[in-house]
């Protein structure tokens, strides 16, 4: 997806997403792993235009995808 598109929209609070993914991530992962990779996320960035909790979650589900899902569960708890 991010090598043929150069945005990508996943919800319309990017703000409260990306709220969502951080507060999941210090759940899952405590406060210094989920600075941690927030961190690398940031620094691994797609090409692609996105809010950073998407980066986030994209760079879990490449690198720690049982992490991910558990993250991702949070998020969607959160997020509803």
């Amino acid at each position: 997806m991010c090598r043929g598109h150069t945005h990508l929209i996943p919800t319309r609070d990017y703000a409260r997403f990306n709220d969502a993914v951080s507060e999941a991530s210090k759940d899952v992962l405590d406060q210094p792993l989920a600075q941690m990779l927030l961190s690398l996320s940031a620094s691994h960035r797609p090409p692609t235009a996105m809010p950073a909790g998407q980066a986030t979650l994209l760079w879990l589900k490449r690198n720690m995808p049982r992490t991910a899902d558990k993250v991702l569960a949070e998020v969607r708890a959160r997020f509803s």
